[in-house]
């Protein structure tokens, strides 16, 4: 039999009926083997004071787990304890292990907490590795360790001596020879001479053109100052000439002209703030034939308290501009728990599995063949993926095919 946590760091405290101890127990064993740290009534030392150690290990809990039943709602003890859980106002994940008919005041305290079906699941172990991967128990995980690696093996030794390198011979360093001296006028001559040397080299017509137009002109005297009157010639060396005239010619061509992306040539006809508007009107639509105490409204109706409270707790990282449309479903209207919808992706934090789901990539949605309560997504890539919606499946339904019916893509 698993032992229960008695650590300090937080765990997750079942509550169960004893009547349901063999459902119960798989879910400890499940629990414990994916590494997370659970408390429940086992091994609780005789002479005990009961209620004051529940209490105690409910105020010290960082999660709870309701295993609900019919044995559990009858159950005085399973009772109080989710009371209690709920007026320490812990993190509560409520496990329906069968269906039951709960009395009205269990449905109005458990209606806005984070559930999942067990008797819906066909399989045992896919419940059991959702249930593991449920973001709301992270916190109560061990860390995992890192593999460890082996140490690198030593170098071998060798009784061979090594090989000694060879002797690198001196370089004598050579002596540095002796610069003339120049005017700075000789060194400015000497490079125009070294720089006409290159390009007549390179450009062998032009040193003819050159040579010819420089036998025509007379020589200019020595030490004559240059003369910016107009006609006379600008004693510019014809390599700079010749530089001038290249980057000229380049000035004057055309700049090259990138093609169009046929990317960018195919838009869609409306925007996607506007397709979502239409899906959240026909969502609405559909919602008020079944709940209408929930239907999705524009952020314009809530207090920027409530919108701050729906981007810490459902839509992390998005941006107040962003949203398009806020579903709130808690019963005091705090905007904690529901749905945020803005032009990147939708974001539920009201269930188990709390995701963040792309739109811009979103092609096709089905009501899942395996599952009435998940909505199967199709995406641009062609990975497809369920999405649990539960009581709203069905008007979620139609949002999603409404938005991409807008978008012009075929369900």
């Amino acid at each position: 039999m698993t032992t229960a946590y008695q650590g300090h760091e937080p765990y997750i405290f079942i509550s169960y009926s004893h009547s349901d101890s063999d459902a119960a127990l798989k879910i400890i064993k499940a629990l414990n083997e994916a590494g997370f740290r659970v408390w429940y009534d086992n091994g609780i030392e005789a002479g005990t004071e009961w209620p004051e150690y529940i209490g105690e290990r409910l105020m010290s809990c960082g999660v709870v787990i309701a295993l609900m039943s019919k044995n559990a709602q009858d159950s005085h003890n399973c009772r109080r304890e989710i009371h209690f859980a709920l007026e320490l106002k812990k993190e509560l994940l409520v496990v329906y292990l069968e269906e039951a008919a709960l009395s009205p005041g269990m449905r109005l305290q458990l209606s806005a907490l984070q559930a999942m079906f067990r008797y819906k699941y066909q399989n045992e172990e896919d419940f059991l590795s959702r249930l593991c991967a449920a973001t709301l128990l992270q916190s109560c995980k061990n860390p995992e360790e890192p593999p460890r690696q082996s140490p690198a093996s030593p170098p071998a030794v060798t009784d061979k001596p090594l090989a000694k390198e060879p002797a690198r011979e001196r370089s004598e360093a050579l002596p540095l020879q002796n610069e003339t001296q120049q005017s700075p006028e000789e060194r400015w001559a000497e490079s125009l001479a070294d720089i006409d040397a290159v390009f007549d080299a390179a450009y062998p017509q032009e040193k003819k053109q050159k040579a010819g137009s420089a036998a025509k002109k007379p020589s200019a005297p020595s030490k004559k100052e240059p003369s910016t009157s107009k006609g006379e010639e600008n004693p510019i060396p014809a390599v700079f000439d010749l530089l001038l005239s290249s980057a000229g010619s380049a000035e004057k061509q055309p700049p090259a002209t990138t093609p169009k992306s046929t990317s960018q040539a195919s838009t869609h006809i409306k925007g996607m703030r506007d397709c979502l508007l239409s899906a959240v009107k026909a969502c609405n639509d559909s919602l008020e034939k079944n709940r209408s105490s929930f239907s999705f409204k524009t952020p314009e109706t809530f207090s920027d308290k409530k919108i701050d409270n729906a981007l810490s707790s459902i839509a992390k990282g998005a941006k107040k501009e962003e949203i398009v449309a806020i579903m709130d479903d808690t019963i005091f209207g705090s905007a904690k728990s529901g749905y945020v919808i803005t032009e990147k992706r939708l974001d539920s934090g009201i269930w188990l599995f709390h995701f963040d789901l792309p739109l811009r990539t979103l092609r096709k949605a089905v009501i899942s063949p395996d599952n009435k309560d998940y909505i199967r997504m199709t995406f641009d890539d062609g990975k497809t993926e369920d999405f649990f919606f539960s009581n709203y499946t069905k008007s979620f339904f139609v949002f999603f095919t409404t938005f991409l019916k807008e978008r012009g893509f075929q369900n």
